[in-house]
């Protein structure tokens, strides 16, 4: 397209049109120069994503002058009756009174596990309005909690992490994301002690002898946490197609691990014996 074509497109652009391409060569921009990741909602009218790209620009460069006030603050100090002092019924009411002032000011908290609604409730009311967030007001600005990085579980922690280390060694595109999951020091099924990337390379190197895969399940999982709470021995039923041009194999049955939780406090895998695989 020659540079005339250019400029008669530019003016026969709507407001909203150029608004929005503005938009994008300010995201290209912050995302060259800030390795800024967007993820903004498709609808978000243009004007509200430019707010939203100049108020970026702004927190990044006034950081220490952002005043920072509770989340009780910021819904206005309301009033809610201790959880103690509540029924069953009242606290269902209650719950659902305070996430919905919670969400009209874009706050959202996400439980994972089974968790009883008093405690959503206490935590809520007790903790969770005790936190700081930036007074800032600001169309689709949303903060997203999860309870689950207040009170870890531990076996839905080492549920993802085997769910997790199986898919990524199953697909050569994730291969990168393995050593994540591995313990620094394993134990091969010999009893032998092997480190961490040379476990990673024997998953690598298994994967190798197949063009694809195809996970079916993993589940049926029992996990017993020692008292320390440091170490793990879980069994699990796996089964997933391992496909060459020639054959094509299903792997299935029992699968067992030893996890250790790492320096950084998660979750790893020290010992892994699957159908078809073990380290």
């Amino acid at each position: 397209m020659s540079n005339h074509e250019d400029d008669e497109r530019l003016r026969n652009m709507s407001e909203e049109e150029r608004l929005r391409m503005e938009n994008e060569i300010e995201k290209l921009k912050r995302s060259a120069f800030d390795n800024a990741i967007f993820h903004l909602d498709e609808d978000l009218p243009p004007d509200a994503e430019s707010e939203w790209l100049e108020y970026l620009a702004h927190f990044e460069k006034n950081w220490e002058d952002i005043k920072r006030i509770s989340i009780e603050e910021k819904l206005g100090c309301p009033q809610f009756p201790p959880v103690e002092e509540l029924s069953a019924s009242e606290i269902a009411e209650n719950l659902d009174k305070v996430q919905r002032k919670m969400a009209d000011a874009g706050i959202f908290l996400t439980v994972i596990c089974e968790v009883p609604k008093a405690e959503i409730y206490r935590f809520i009311t007790e903790e969770l309005f005790q936190y700081e967030v930036e007074d800032v007001d600001i169309e689709g600005l949303q903060t997203h909690f999860i309870y689950e990085e207040f009170y870890p579980n531990d076996k839905l922690d080492i549920e993802q992490a085997l769910t997790d280390f199986i898919h990524e060694m199953l697909d050569e595109e994730f291969h990168s994301f393995l050593n994540t999951h591995v313990a620094k020091i394993c134990q091969s099924p010999n009893g032998e002690a092997l480190s961490g990337e040379e476990a990673t390379e024997k998953a690598i190197a298994f994967t190798q002898l197949y063009d694809w895969f195809e996970v079916k399940a993993i589940e049926k999982f029992h996990i017993n946490v020692n008292d320390t709470e440091t170490e793990a021995k879980v069994s699990f039923y796996c089964r997933y197609r391992a496909v060459t041009n020639q054959a094509e194999v299903l792997f299935e049955g029992e699968a067992t691990a030893k996890m250790v939780v790492g320096d950084l406090g998660y979750w790893n895998i020290a010992e892994l014996r699957m159908p078809g695989f073990c380290f």
